[in-house]
This record gives C-alpha cells, structure tokens and sequence, in this order.
C-alpha cells in the first residue's frame, strides 16, 4: 500500500495461543449468476450499449450488495452484530468489527490466489470458475473473505463455517 495504514492481512491476526489459533476467518463467494451474464451479453451484442452499462452496473451493485448482506449476517453470528442506530455513514466508514477483503486489494493484491479460494468454497456449485488465461472471475461476483479476529466458542466457529458452505 502506497498510503494509509499500510497493514497487510497478517497484521490483523492473533499469535497462537497454547498452539491452538484464537481467530476466525470465514469465506464467502457470491454471484448474480449465468443468467445475468448471459442477459448483460445479450444486450452488448444488440448493440443496446446504455441498456448494458446501466444492467452491467445493476448487477455488480447487486452482487456488492449480497456479499455486504452475507458480511453482515457472518458478523452477527459470531456476536458482534453492528449496534441497532449505527448511522449508515458509520457503515461506510467501516467502523465496525469484522473487517471484508478481496484478493486484488492492495492488503492482497494477487488476484490469482482467488482460485485456491474458489476450490476450498466449491464455487462451481454456484457457477463461480476463473478463466484460465486471466485473472478474472465470470458471472457478476464477489469473493471476500472476512476478518472476525476474536476467540470464539466452538459452536459459534462452526456454526459460521455451516452457514458460509450452506448459503450457496
């Protein structure tokens, strides 16, 4: 990172603890799926270009937008939901526990270690491959992973493992 804070992931990481790890990091990969590419395809090959920037930035919004969702219900279940009134400025400025990152991000930049997270989420149940020439992930998607450092119960660690493999 060329300003800020500087930190990369490993900063945001406990030692271990009696040689046992005391963070989570839950993983997410979510889509608009076939359809919407097919559609916003459709469109760009009628040569109805607005149409297919207007539905291309829907869909990326959209897909944002449920990986947002996701980030939240994943924090909520391993106790620290955002507070009731947490003005959506707040949101935005990310002042809340938990933090979501993608690879591609100065944090992570190498967008090809996407694809050992893709394989480790089975994200082709959901239509979700790389394409082998470039780094580029099809179908309308986010792929965060969330940093949630805080000892956790056992239940609630995998409680949170079963709902980020069984929202697919």
């Amino acid at each position: 990172q060329r300003s800020g804070n500087r930190y990369c992931i490993a900063d945001f990481f406990r030692d271990l603890k009696k040689g046992q790890p005391c963070d989570v990091l839950p993983m997410q990969a979510v889509t608009m799926g076939e359809e919407a590419s097919r559609f916003s395809q459709e469109l760009f090959r009628k040569d109805a270009y607005s149409d297919y920037l207007f539905f291309h930035g829907l869909a990326v919004q959209m897909a944002e937008a449920l990986a947002e969702w996701t980030h939240a219900r994943i924090r909520r279940e391993c106790g620290f939901s955002d507070p009731e009134a947490m003005p959506i400025r707040d949101i935005f400025a990310q002042r809340y526990r938990g933090s979501r990152y993608s690879f591609g991000y100065p944090a992570c930049p190498n967008v090809a270690d996407s694809r050992q997270q893709l394989e480790w989420l089975q994200a082709d149940r959901i239509g979700l491959t790389m394409m082998k020439a470039i780094n580029c992930i099809q179908n309308r998607a986010q792929q965060p992973w969330l940093l949630c450092t805080a000892t956790l119960a056992t239940s609630a660690l995998k409680a949170t493992q079963q709902c980020v493999a069984s929202d697919f």
